[in-house]
């Protein structure tokens, strides 16, 4: 998946049930009940819409994005010295 097609792949998702993960030098998930993302300054914020949920992503920092063609998931692996992966699978 190229770069450009993160953001209609997102916009498929706004408003669903999503989770979020994120692994590398430490790991973490978070569900997510309504989706819905904004980008300022070339960050990327996802966040829920019924909860204080959220996890943020410099889009600069992105090497490549993997998506799954058989279910609604996306995996964007960072350059980075501890290979960071963010997770984003439809619930």
């Amino acid at each position: 998946m190229e770069k450009t097609e993160l953001i209609p792949f997102l916009e498929t998702l706004k408003g669903k049930s999503v989770i979020l993960k994120n692994s590398g030098y430490m790991a973490c998930q978070t569900s997510v009940k309504e989706f819905n993302f904004y980008i300022k300054y070339n960050i990327l914020m996802m966040e829920d819409n019924k909860s204080e949920n959220y996890m943020v992503l410099n889009l600069e920092k992105i090497k490549q994005i993997q998506k799954e063609a058989d279910e609604m998931l996306v995996t964007i692996y960072i350059d980075d010295a501890i290979e960071t992966e963010v997770s984003i699978q439809l619930k």
